[in-house]
Order: C-alpha cells, then structure tokens, then sequence
C-alpha cells in the first residue's frame, strides 16, 4: 500500500473518532437536561394528569427537580385545602354519630397534609431532602387516612372520595420527587 493511503486511512480515522466522541458528548449532554417531567410523572397515583398539571406551568419543561418540587407543592396545597373545606363544610351539615367522627379525622389528616406541604417548602429551600421526603409522605397518605375511615368505601361521601383522590394524586407529584431528590425511586 501506498503511505499516501494509509494518511488518508489515518485522517478518516481520526475524523470519526472525533465525529463519534463529540456525538456521545452531545447526547450526555442532552440527557442531563432533558425532561424531567419524564421522569416523575410515571412514578405518580396518576401519571397523566401529573403531566398535564406540570407542563402547565411556563418553564417547566426545562426545570430541575428542585424547581419541579417547588411547582409541585404549590399546585398541591390548592386540592389539599379543598379537601380540608369539604371536609369541615360536611361537619356542619351533619348530625350521625358515626359520621362526624370520621369527619373529624378527615379534616386533622388533611390539616396535617397543608402543614406538611407547607413545611415541605422550608426543607426543599434548605436543600433538606430527607425532612422533605418525610413531609411529602405525611401528606400524600392524608388522603389514605381519610378514605380508611369507611370501611365500606360506599359509605364515603362521593364529593369527599373526589377530593380525597384529587389531593391523593396531587401530593404523590411531590412524593415522587422528594424521594428522587432524597436518592430514591
């Protein structure tokens, strides 16, 4: 062979490994950028409206999950709250003994959650994954607790089942990505 065939060899050589160590740097790259939306909604009570709520919020798509957790707290304390008023809406209406303390417990589990969510904001600003992993679970299960009171779910309320569901949904957005941040899931 000719030395001049074996420079060209040589320079195409060179061209592709550079041509391939720039395309697995790109595509490292983008992958620590990319959605992660992606990435929590699927570990969700409800994947869709996760992505939905999420990606409402301008930005978000770009966002890290510090700044998706902080999105998802405040998209949950409104379900939450809502929750917490039906709730305190059914005491007055009611008069059955057997109603109104689980009433009661219903309302305590979904105060205890609004605390949590809001405490969930103090820990994610300190960086402190571990109290806000702990937080996110109180009041992701404040919905559970509820529901866990009517042993016959059709005893529930069908308006308290909704709303129980929807903070449910809404508060596993933020469990999910306090346990990612916390080295989970």
């Amino acid at each position: 062979m000719s030395s001049t065939y074996l420079n060209k060899k040589k320079g195409t050589m060179k061209c592709s490994h550079s041509f391939l160590f720039s395309f697995l740097f790109l595509a490292c790259l983008y992958s620590s950028l990319a959605d992660k939306i992606g990435d929590v909604c699927p570990k969700t009570t409800n994947p869709q409206l996760c992505d939905k709520v999420l990606r409402s919020v301008p930005g978000s798509g770009q966002a890290n999950f510090v700044g998706l957790c902080e999105i998802a707290i405040n998209k949950a304390i409104d379900p939450t709250n809502s929750a917490k008023n039906l709730v305190n809406s059914l005491i007055g209406q009611t008069k059955d003994p057997i109603l109104l303390p689980k009433y009661n417990i219903c309302l305590q589990s979904f105060s205890d959650a609004v605390g949590k969510l809001n405490g969930c904001k103090n820990f994610l600003k300190d960086k402190n994954f571990k109290n806000l992993k702990e937080f996110a679970t109180i009041a992701y299960v404040s919905g559970v607790d509820c529901d866990h009171q009517f042993e016959d779910p059709s005893s529930q309320n069908p308006q308290l089942k909704e709303a129980s569901n929807n903070a449910q949904d809404y508060n596993s957005f933020v469990y999910a990505i306090a346990t990612i941040l916390y080295g989970g899931m």
